[in-house]
């Protein structure tokens, strides 16, 4: 998708894209196909940065290869959340739960993650083993989180 360059650019962040020109230029170019959207995908790092990635417009590129690579960000990124919470619990059998774990985008995830825990942290890829509920109880993903909490003493 082309823009339209600005005409009055910002000096501390001349690579800044105008979400209204954006706009404009998606409407312009989907005006004939409305089987045609917009993605971008947004991840928002410990220190307040955005990684952002557009994707293009679905259903004029190639939507598989792009949902594939979400999938497997989201997986190695999981991976290395269970060696991080690994420096603090000592984990041996994690709960894969949540509608974003179902069907092949699922299957993708944890693939990515078994992979980057074995990279990188291969004893704990030895000791972790994933246990998925069925796709009915994936979808109730928090609540069985919130029920599988231990008690706590002494609440006030």
């Amino acid at each position: 998708m082309s823009l339209n360059p600005m005409k009055v650019v910002p000096p501390l962040d001349p690579g800044f894209i105008s979400a209204a020109l954006s706009n404009r230029a998606y409407r312009r170019l989907v005006s004939n196909d409305p089987t045609a959207r917009a993605v971008e995908i947004a991840l928002v790092r410990p220190d307040g940065a955005v990684f952002r990635h557009a994707l293009g417009l679905l259903g004029q590129v190639h939507p598989e290869a792009q949902a594939r690579a979400i999938y497997e960000t989201i997986g190695v990124c999981f991976g290395h959340a269970i060696a991080h919470n690994a420096e603090f619990y000592d984990l041996s059998h994690v709960p894969i739960l949540g509608r974003v774990t179902s069907g092949e985008g699922g299957d993708i995830i944890l693939e990515r993650a078994r992979a980057a825990l074995a990279a990188d942290f291969p004893a704990l890829a030895e000791r972790i083993s994933f246990h998925t509920p069925d796709e009915n109880n994936k979808r109730h993903g928090q609540a069985v989180a919130a029920a599988s909490l231990p008690a706590l003493a002494n609440q006030s």
